[in-house]
């Protein structure tokens, strides 16, 4: 076999000479031209977002100084003053983005506008995207201005001609070769941020990101990526490297035999006492009658994730040993409405609202409802009452700047479980609730049901007709 046949571009322009097709890598005059516009478009609507992702980041400074002097909303104060929560929900609800990217949003224009100004020029010039400009901003927070001026001046220079990803990396290592000695200082303040996330992916999948120090990350690929390559050299085998270290992990995390890790102080594996360290999923679904019996394939929801295949919906449904509803029917004496009779909220309505929301009701927040209050919209005190329409989850943060925020908030009366929340300067924004349920004497939407197995727990649509449900 010849050297040249390596040579891919050289196969394929022989090809293309041998057929009479011309050369693959080149063309006309006017086809080169018509290239070259493209790219030049490209690279002009680069430096268009980049300047006016600056003129945003000025905007939104210039939104921190007004609340700053008018309202108090000092950054001084710390993420978890009621001021500086109600600005950062006005620019997310502004904006359309989550309040974590709205506070990272607040820091970094403050940090560019008022430390950085060189990196912000650099941004409205079109020089490197609003992500390096953020990056940044993140790595010179910690330091004084002298080294941070030192920094930008290192850094910058390499921005426009590395990805961020890369750019990244060089600017975590200029930091670090800043202040080497405060290394193991912010290494163990951010272990304190070591966290477990769900993120919902395509077609029935799901990420599952781990926050955690990096030596036990990369400990922890290497043990799984050792273990797959280990077992795909299995007779039989048949799965992909990707898919066994995928399955290594799962097995590990769902696997009711492990030990418990150390305690803090400790370093031994501790033995079991009350119940398996393994993963006890509750999963809700929420599902058409019809698609579980097999009439209809019906797309079902699976609660923190989205819509699954009726397939899935029904091998989780099929194992549950009975099911209770969340709210019945007139017969069975369960309401939905206490009016002025009782504050607290009776379970039979806590679970309808919990069904119905699904999330905190605030603007953009997606906290679980059942990390969440239950709010009255109209205060009780003011004679707001105990009743579907006058209650929404609300998280914690959220409920205390509905009270003391300066928001406010309204149920739709034509539209049951939309709400309508107004801003402190009178900007409206709706949210819809996760589902509309029916109630007040019509059929209950919604029934949960216990997997005993797994301890999953199931919510069924149960809106078929007047047959019993086909389990």
């Amino acid at each position: 076999m010849s050297e040249d046949l390596y040579d891919v571009d050289a196969h394929i322009a022989r090809v293309c000479d041998e057929y009479g097709l011309g050369s693959p890598l080149s063309g006309g005059s006017a086809d080169l031209e018509e290239s070259r516009r493209l790219v030049e478009s490209l690279q002009a609507d680069r430096a268009r977002q980049a300047a006016q992702a600056a003129r945003r980041l000025r905007t939104v400074d210039e939104l921190r100084l007004l609340w700053e002097r008018t309202r108090g909303a000092s950054m001084a104060l710390g993420p978890h003053a009621i001021a500086f929560r109600s600005l950062r929900a006005q620019v997310a609800s502004a904006l359309g983005v989550r309040e974590a990217t709205a506070e990272t949003m607040l820091w970094t224009a403050r940090a560019l506008v008022h430390e950085l100004p060189a990196t912000l020029r650099a941004l409205e010039e079109g020089r490197f995207s609003e992500r390096h400009a953020r990056i940044l901003a993140l790595a010179a927070a910690d330091l004084d201005p002298e080294q941070r001026t030192l920094l930008e001046r290192r850094a910058l220079p390499h921005a426009a001609a590395m990805t961020p990803a890369k750019f990244e990396q060089k600017v975590r290592m200029l930091s670090a070769l800043l202040e080497p000695e405060k290394l193991a200082e912010r290494a163990r303040t951010a272990k304190d941020e070591r966290d477990l996330v769900l993120e919902p992916g395509r077609d029935g999948m799901a990420w599952l990101h781990l926050h955690l120090p990096a030596e036990d990350a990369v400990a922890g690929f290497n043990f799984a990526d050792e273990t797959a390559r280990r077992l795909q050299a299995e007779p039989g085998e048949t799965r992909t490297l990707p898919q066994l270290r995928a399955d290594v992990v799962r097995d590990l995390v769902l696997d009711g035999a492990a030990l418990l890790p150390p305690a803090e102080s400790g370093s031994e594996l501790r033995e079991q006492t009350a119940r398996p360290r393994g993963v006890v999923p509750t999963v809700h679904v929420t599902a058409p009658a019809l698609a579980l019996s097999g009439s209809q394939d019906l797309p079902s929801d699976l609660d923190g994730y989205g819509p699954i295949d009726p397939e899935t919906a029904r091998r989780l449904c099929g194992a549950a040993s009975g099911f209770y509803r969340i709210l019945t029917d007139p017969g069975t004496g369960a309401v939905v409405q206490f009016g002025r009779e009782r504050y607290e909220v009776p379970p039979e309505l806590r679970r309808f609202l919990k069904q119905r929301d699904g999330t905190c009701r605030f603007v953009g927040c997606s906290r679980p409802a059942k990390l969440c209050d239950i709010d009255h919209t109209v205060p009780w005190e003011d004679g707001g009452e105990t009743e579907d329409r006058n209650l929404a989850y609300l998280c914690r943060g959220h409920h205390r700047v509905k009270h003391r925020g300066g928001w406010s908030v309204r149920h739709d009366p034509d539209r049951p479980g939309v709400l309508i929340r107004n801003d402190p300067d009178g900007f409206e924004y709706r949210t819809e609730p996760r589902m509309v349920l029916t109630h007040r004497g019509e059929r209950p939407a919604q029934t949960p049901a216990r997997h005993p197995a797994a301890g999953m727990s199931l919510r069924v649509q149960t809106e078929w007709a007047d047959d019993p449900p086909p389990f």
